[in-house]
């Protein structure tokens, strides 16, 4: 079971997420229901803004290979269309869906082992660090 601790002494604190039992060092756990609610709301609006930051890096990205030529655009619409589930769990902050999503993709045509391994790298990471 998983518990939320928040920094202690900080007028903007911290809140984190753990396993029940490892209690950060600076930290109380959050035990009131609405305390949770406010810790859950703050964690998904932090989350849905790194997931559209994350998802606009990727977008230029593809973009940049379609400006200069190395994707097409049926190869950058299939790109997109491929990920459009992928997408949308980014923007509303679901980066562990998201992550699930992207392993259940199969590869083919323009999206290549090399864009889905990147891709679930990144979103790997962010999911290790902030879940």
């Amino acid at each position: 079971m998983k518990t939320f601790y928040r920094e202690d002494g900080e007028e903007l604190p911290s809140v984190i997420y753990t396993e029940e039992g490892n209690q950060p060092l600076g930290f109380s756990p959050l035990v009131d229901a609405e305390e949770v609610k406010v810790a859950l709301a703050a964690l998904y609006k932090k989350r849905t803004a790194d997931g559209v930051d994350f998802f606009n890096q990727f977008r230029l990205d593809l973009a940049a290979e379609f400006e200069s030529g190395a994707l097409t655009i049926a190869d950058a619409h299939f790109i997109e269309t491929k990920l459009a589930n992928v997408k949308a769990f980014l923007l509303s902050g679901d980066w562990a869906t998201a992550e699930y999503e992207i392993q259940q993709t199969l590869v083919e045509g323009a999206y290549t082992d090399s864009l889905k391994d990147s891709l679930l790298s990144s979103v790997s990471l962010y999911v290790a660090d902030n879940y």
